[in-house]
This record gives structure tokens, C-alpha cells and sequence, in this order.
């Protein structure tokens, strides 16, 4: 038996529900969990599921905004280590000014979540 079948048999087995729908990427059937989730067994992933692209959109901002963030705190890091090892003032001042520029970001980031 496949990985895909097997993990396809356990979520049956442990009450999930075998929906209509297929999986936009890959075309397997998708599955209700009993938290209320979709979710595709062959991807191994969480799908989502909209009726318009209204709801595309407010579906997908919270999840663009979480990797926004990921990568904002990541590159905040990077600059952290690099004005550590930095001893040129102008070129401290620049990576300085990219700090600045991240922390504002994800001051936006966080004021549209509280607002959403």
C-alpha cells in the first residue's frame, strides 16, 4: 500500500470524512478532520476551500501575512548578526536604516491583524 493510501485509511479511521472535492494541486480526494479541516492526504498539506474570490483573498491574507512576517524576522536576524561584525559607520548606518525599514513592516503587519 502506498504512503497516500495509508494515511488516506488512518484519517477514515480516525473519523475524518471523505469530501466531493479534489485537491486543486494534485487532484486526490480531500478530507474533513474531525477539528473541522481540509485537508489532502497525497500533498500531506491543509487545503482551503472558497466559493468566490472575495473569499480567496480573505482566506489567503492571514497565511501571506504569516510568511510576510517569517521572512521579515528572518532577514531581521541576518542584519542583526551583520551589524554585530560591522565597523564602517556609513555601511552601519545603512544596515541600520534596513532594521528600521523590517520593524516598520511588521508594525503593519501585527496593526492589520488586531484590525482583521
Amino acid at each position: 500500500m502506498s504512503e497516500d493510501l495509508r494515511r488516506m485509511a488512518e484519517m477514515l479511521k480516525a473519523g475524518a470524512s471523505l469530501l466531493e472535492e479534489a485537491c486543486p494541486q494534485c487532484g486526490s480526494p480531500l478530507f474533513r478532520l474531525t477539528t473541522g479541516e481540509v485537508y489532502c492526504a497525497k500533498c500531506n498539506r491543509k487545503v482551503l476551500i472558497v466559493k468566490s474570490d472575495e473569499e480567496a483573498v480573505s482566506a489567503l491574507t492571514p497565511m501571506s501575512l504569516s510568511t510576510l512576517e517569517e521572512t521579515l524576522t528572518v532577514n531581521l536576524q541576518r542584519l542583526e548578526r551583520l551589524a554585530r561584525a560591522e565597523a564602517d559607520p556609513s555601511s552601519l548606518e545603512r544596515l541600520l536604516r534596513l532594521v528600521n525599514l523590517h520593524l516598520e513592516a511588521l508594525e503593519r503587519i501585527r496593526r492589520i491583524r488586531r484590525q482583521g
